[in-house]
């Protein structure tokens, strides 16, 4: 027999970014910067953001954990990468060179009835309200959305921007925002949690 991942074990982060002229990511927190690096981000950057699940939360203000207001029909992953198949003349055969990883990422959000109240729907609402506003998604399963980050957890960690949201309405549905995030072509994926 063989142990499975049960629904609802899965977190998402949206952590402010910081690009420098570089095109480094680094993940904005109360301790600072913290880059984005093959390992994938610190615990410190993370922990400080799975706490925050609602806009009345302190921090609410530039990320969060909007794990509960994701409609379970959400895409993030990679997808084809772009490559280089230039050949010079002494290349015996074909060459291939990965120059792009590619990926996806579109979440809708559930609205509140209340635009004013203090809960995890007002949080992906006024998260993703904004276009062009840079996001490190930082993505885990197999976790409860509330328990924090320790060393020798994988986590993907996808970097974006905030495009203009969608609006969904339907007699008798729920009233949901889209978002559609722009990459930005930096990809961690199963990064091992190392400090």
């Amino acid at each position: 027999m063989s142990d499975r991942v049960l629904r609802g074990n899965e977190t998402v982060l949206l952590i402010p970014a910081y690009v420098d002229p570089l095109g480094n990511a680094q993940a904005i927190h109360s301790n600072g910067l913290t880059p984005l690096t093959s390992d994938g981000l610190t615990t410190t950057a993370l922990n400080h953001w799975i706490p925050v699940t609602s806009s009345g939360h302190p921090n609410a203000s530039g990320g969060g954990n909007v794990s509960c207001a994701v409609k379970d029909d959400m895409t993030l992953g990679l997808t084809d990468s772009e490559a280089d198949t230039d050949r010079v003349i002494c290349d015996v055969g074909q060459v291939e060179e990965l120059t792009t990883k590619q990926f996806e990422a579109a979440m809708t959000g559930f609205r509140d009835k209340d635009l004013t109240a203090n809960g995890a729907y007002n949080l992906f609402n006024k998260l993703t309200f904004a276009p062009d506003v840079p996001y490190i998604i930082a993505h885990r399963i197999g976790v409860k959305q509330t328990e924090l980050a320790v060393v020798g957890e994988r986590w993907d960690y996808y970097l974006v921007g905030t495009d203009v949201q969608i609006p969904a309405y339907a007699n008798g549905a729920n009233i949901t925002v889209g978002q559609t995030f722009i990459p930005k072509n930096i990809v961690q994926f199963a990064a091992e949690l190392t400090a």
